[in-house]
């Protein structure tokens, strides 16, 4: 019997990788023109890229975000903005892996913070983090990535440490 629910379990794995590979290549489960705010003007000089969160707990969930790359757009970030769209975030690239720290100064809306290593998994969560603030979030460890969320997203989809991000 266990060897059963083991290969069931697998099985099951394996199918919920597959759908998050659909998701991305695909992009017919999610219309990005009915789930995104109006870009604020103070956002639109940014790229834009799709990515899926691959939970622990089976869902994926598929983020339209803003890309900063570079000193002046992760500079820029998401501040001055009034609104972000359930499906939406700020996704931060680093060329290396380094301890990164943040603050929300200028910030107006309140945000979720996923710092995520260079193998895409998500080390650390920092939820419900207040807007206008100047307390300093640090990732804890060396990462590539931070993607901000609306507040209450981590929750919401039951992300949790260790899940991946795929690209």
């Amino acid at each position: 019997m266990l060897g059963m629910n083991l290969r069931f379990e697998k099985t099951r794995a394996n199918l919920v990788s597959a759908a998050c590979l659909l998701l991305i290549f695909s992009g017919l489960f999610f219309d990005t023109r009915t789930q995104a705010a109006e870009p604020s003007h103070l956002l639109r000089d940014f790229d834009r890229m799709g990515l899926v969160i691959k939970t622990s707990t089976g869902p994926c969930v598929f983020i339209n975000t803003y890309v900063a790359t570079n000193e002046a757009s992760r500079a820029q970030g998401l501040m001055y903005i009034e609104n972000l769209g359930e499906f939406e975030g700020m996704l931060f690239i680093y060329r290396r892996p380094a301890k990164i720290s943040m603050w929300m100064k200028n910030t107006l809306i309140p945000l979720d913070m996923l710092f995520i290593r260079e193998d895409q998994t998500i080390a650390r969560i920092v939820t419900d983090v207040p807007p206008l603030s100047t307390e300093t979030i640090f990732s804890r460890e060396p990462v590539t990535t931070v993607l901000e969320l609306n507040a209450g997203s981590a929750q919401r989809w039951g992300i949790q440490v260790g899940d991946r991000i795929l690209r």
